[in-house]
């Protein structure tokens, strides 16, 4: 304990030990005090619970009525009839011009070709 660094470390570690213990308590008593102010029995009377009930019912309401209304139109039916035949129109036209390219490719198709690239990838020296 001669050396004057380790004194220094020491004190530096003892004051902040300090330091630390005193904020925590500051903290706790204004956490305290906090909790003290106000209260969850307090804060909501059981009137403004009931209206918030009641406005919560009532919107659940409101948007059961605006659901009926919308399943109920002819209008969303037929709207979602069309857009599933032209689906299946776009899919059957796709497969079409798939189809089509296929059979292009295979025209296109030429065997003197097919055969030096055969051979070339597989060559016996590899």
């Amino acid at each position: 304990m001669d050396d004057p660094g380790t004194l220094i470390y020491v004190a530096f570690l003892v004051i902040s030990l300090i330091a630390g213990w005193v904020r925590n308590k500051k903290k706790n008593a204004e956490q305290a005090a906090n909790s003290t102010e106000q209260e969850p029995s307090e804060a909501f009377s059981k009137q403004d619970i009931a209206n918030a009930r009641i406005k919560q019912l009532n919107a659940e309401k409101d948007a059961q009525e605006r659901l009926r209304e919308l399943i109920s139109k002819p209008i969303v039916e037929s709207k979602i009839s069309r857009k599933r035949s032209l689906s299946k129109e776009l899919k059957s036209r796709d497969r079409v011009q798939n189809i089509e390219e296929i059979e292009e490719e295979e025209v296109s198709f030429d065997a003197r070709k097919a055969f030096i690239y055969s051979e070339i990838f597989n060559a016996p020296y590899i």
